[in-house]
């Protein structure tokens, strides 16, 4: 029995994907190894901009003005900058196996990732993310007041379920080439998979229109030789291939 909440997202592709979101315990468990490092890094910080402000010839109130700034960048800016640059992921939701993605699936940009820690602060209050907690049990999609503003979502990272057909259709290449496919994410390899067994049960001419939306999103994230010249369901099934040895 699955007690998992689950979303399930019909890409562009025509691609069922099938994501288990992330519930109330595993968030806090992230915030809080988010908070500690946060709060070490500011702590250092703090010590910084004290020893600046006793030693150096500036008006204290002008560094103590620059020392604030700082603080509310770090802050900002640690949250920010890991969602937006490193998959969705802070150091804490790493630690847990969760990220932030799009409602649609799609990777969390920039915009997204401000916007959901901009409204942060009001998930906070009261006191310890209240309104947060509250609206991650209320809605159906698990998201607190910032992931509504934004539209993501919070989801679990977990290696996709490899069933028998997707394996076999992966290594349908006897010859491996040799391609650097480390930015290809699990959720990239989960949609490849479906990709593997869906095309046995279509249209040959839908499987390429099919292989060449998917090529364009993967491609960017694979280098090597002969990455750009491999025809479509060739290159995603090398891909797959790569990503299950």
């Amino acid at each position: 029995m699955d007690l998992d909440d689950r979303k399930n997202i019909q890409t562009p592709e025509g691609l069922d994907l099938d994501l288990t979101l992330a519930g109330l315990g595993s968030r806090m468990i992230a915030g809080l190894v988010d908070l500690l490092i946060l709060g070490a890094l500011v702590l250092v910080s703090s010590f910084a901009f004290v020893g600046l402000a006793a030693s150096a010839t500036l008006d204290a109130t002008v560094i103590q003005g620059f020392g604030a700034l700082a603080l509310t960048l770090l802050v900002v800016g640690y949250f920010v900058g890991f969602e937006a640059l490193n998959g969705g992921r802070t150091p804490g939701k790493r630690a847990v196996g969760i990220r932030v993605v799009g409602a649609d699936g799609e990777p969390a940009g920039f915009l997204a990732a401000f916007l959901r820690n901009l409204i942060r602060v009001v998930d906070f209050l009261p006191i310890a993310y209240g309104i947060g907690a509250l609206a991650i049990l209320a809605t159906d999609a698990n998201q607190r007041l910032g992931d509504l503003t934004a539209r993501t979502i919070v989801i679990r990272e977990r290696l996709p379920h490899l069933d028998r057909s997707a394996t076999d259709a992966a290594h349908e290449l006897s010859d491996l080439p040799v391609w650097d496919v480390s930015m290809v994410t699990s959720q990239d390899v989960d949609v490849l998979r479906r990709f593997a067994v869906r095309r046995r049960s279509l249209p040959q001419d839908r499987i390429e229109q099919i292989a060449g939306h998917l090529a364009d999103k993967v491609r960017p994230k694979v280098t090597g030789d002969g990455v750009t010249e491999a025809p479509d369901t060739d290159f995603l099934l090398a891909v797959l291939a790569l990503k299950l040895r």
